[in-house]
């Protein structure tokens, strides 16, 4: 009787994940996908990739993220005199400026990231930052020094209730370019989601978080470039292959943004600490489940020595990370390898 009982069990069991499977593959099968690309939105080369049960669902998904990246960059620009961080970085000496709340957010998570990093990571480097764009010389020591001292986020007085900010420094300046992109992929994911998506991936500039079902059903593939590669100018060299779903990945380093002074390589980077652009690394890619943590850590990472990487790293929950130095060398954290195809 038992056994008669386990049996008839076991083929509703068998019967039942066949037809689950069933169903799994005709949601493949009917899932219809849509690529949008464009190189106009915060300055870099955009990529949405959007998988919805039909092109016209898919479509709206994939508008719908594209609109939460350009709503961020209108608020979140640098470089716009009519963006409201602009605002802030012109007017926030004087009084407290009021913000929205998804820059009061970014910023906060900006202050956030300070903390964690002692001080690596810094989005009130903005001062720095105009010193070495700007410089047909490298700057002297007199210019860096006076630079340096208009930044520090503890110089930043955030107001919560009123969502204000205010400098206590005059000509603090805040440069999201560490972290709105991470920030507008995730607006732009939970955008996608909401507008029925069945999948997706948004790739801004080598910022790139993904969900759902994936084509072929077998997860996200995504390429890491060879930064030797590319500076020679052979774009299709991939160092590796990743496996991924569900989760962001952010790459930083030298090899595609820099300025040029006085024949110097000097990294769109900069270190707090030594007023200069990053050398460690070459490449740091980092894996984390949202855009906004991935973008900041990959450039906080850029800045630490190895050993200070992986321990933070560890520290943090579903977080992973790789180093390329400048010789070749690659250090990764105990869980990259699983991602790895």
């Amino acid at each position: 009787m038992k056994d008669n009982f386990r049996n008839t069990a076991l083929k509703w069991v068998v019967a039942v994940c066949f037809v689950l499977m069933l169903i799994l593959l005709a949601i493949h099968r009917r899932v219809v996908r849509v690529d949008s690309f464009s190189s106009t939105i915060m300055g870099t080369e955009t990529h949405i990739l959007a998988l919805a049960k039909n092109e016209e669902l898919a479509q709206k998904c994939a508008d719908a993220a594209r609109a939460e990246l350009e709503n961020v960059d209108t608020v979140m620009d640098y470089h716009d005199a009519n963006s409201l961080l602009s605002e802030v970085n012109r007017d926030a000496f004087a009084t407290a400026v009021k913000v929205s709340g998804d820059l009061f957010e970014v910023i906060s998570a900006g202050v956030k990231y300070g903390r964690i990093s002692g001080g690596e990571f810094d989005i009130t480097i903005g001062p720095m930052m105009d010193l070495w764009k700007n410089a047909k010389h490298k700057p002297s020591d007199a210019e860096i020094e006076a630079a340096k001292a208009k930044v520090g986020y503890d110089k930043l007085v955030l107001d919560a209730n009123n969502m204000t900010v205010r400098f206590s420094i005059e000509g603090m300046k805040i440069d999201l370019g560490g972290i709105a992109k991470g920030y507008a992929i995730d607006r732009a994911i939970e955008a996608m989601k909401a507008a029925g998506a069945a999948g997706g991936l948004v790739d801004l500039g080598g910022n790139i978080r993904c969900f759902g079902v994936s084509p072929g059903g077998k997860g996200f593939g995504v390429g890491l470039q060879n930064p030797k590669a590319v500076a020679d100018a052979n774009e299709d060299d991939v160092l590796m292959v990743l496996n991924v779903n569900d989760v962001s990945i952010s790459t930083s380093g030298d090899y595609r943004r820099f300025v040029d002074v006085d024949g110097e390589r000097v990294s769109h980077i900069l270190d707090p600490a030594t007023k200069h652009g990053a050398k460690r690394y070459s490449s740091v890619t980092v894996i984390a489940p949202k855009a906004v943590d991935a973008d900041a850590l990959s450039t906080t990472f850029s800045l630490m020595d190895a050993d200070r990487v992986i321990k933070l790293a560890e520290s943090l929950d579903g977080v992973e990370v790789l180093l390329m130095d400048h010789q070749g060398k690659i250090v990764k954290s105990s869980g990259f390898e699983k991602f790895i195809k």
